[in-house]
């Protein structure tokens, strides 16, 4: 107003400086919801990857009482939860959920492979009890005198044996080499039992041949 100017027509230059925070405000604001929208597509990339992974629990859990190779089944299950562990995060307002489906899938599987455990391990237990008295009945034929006898019940202890299931495998061998050696001891018995009648025969043969001789002369 001193220089002559008109009040409505002034306006206040802007700071060089001002205008240059602004312009990086402005960029910074951009970025930033750039990379918020790639944030959000990306949660949502590993929300799908881990439905997808639950989704093979879910059948593998479904289908467990017809498993044919647990070991298998254990290592996909490792490998699963290897891959859950590589994707990243997800939306907050989904993650909760998500993760107790997947815990609880998880804690299924273990809890029927425990389950099958212990119940190996008793079947295991049971074998090896009827194993061991196998054992001891095969003993025991070594002092029947009936050596046919024995070698026949022997036969029914071996198909006894075949049937029923393994025992643990650090005493498979044990087991396995006690049985046979009580199997040992019968069949030698018999086959010197065999060996003698053979002799016997032989000897019937020539008495009999003798025999033939005298009514032919």
């Amino acid at each position: 107003l001193a220089a002559g100017g008109n009040e409505t027509e002034f306006s206040q230059q802007e700071d060089a400086i001002d205008v240059e925070f602004k312009n990086l405000l402005d960029e910074f604001k951009t970025k930033r919801s750039e990379l918020n929208e790639l944030s959000k597509q990306e949660k949502e990339s590993n929300f799908l990857s881990k439905k997808n992974l639950i989704l093979q629990l879910e059948k593998m859990v479904d289908d467990l009482d017809n498993l044919e190779n647990i070991n298998q089944s254990i290592l996909a299950v490792r490998k699963i939860q290897q891959e859950w562990k590589n994707i990243g995060p997800v939306a907050p307002e989904k993650s909760k959920d998500l993760f107790r489906n997947y815990q609880l899938n998880i804690e299924k599987f273990y809890d029927f492979i425990k389950i099958n455990n212990e119940f190996r391990d008793y079947d295991l237990k049971k074998n090896l009890e009827i194993k061991t008295a196998l054992c001891e009945q095969a003993e025991k034929l070594s002092s029947v005198e009936d050596i046919l006898s024995a070698f026949r019940e022997l036969q029914t202890l071996h198909n006894e044996w075949k049937e029923t299931g393994p025992v643990a495998k650090e005493l498979r061998e044990e087991i396995w080499e006690r049985f046979k050696q009580a199997s040992a001891i019968v069949n030698k018995k018999h086959q010197v039992f065999f060996d003698q009648k053979k002799d016997q025969e032989e000897l019937h043969l020539q008495q009999k041949n003798l025999i033939c001789e005298e009514l032919e002369k």
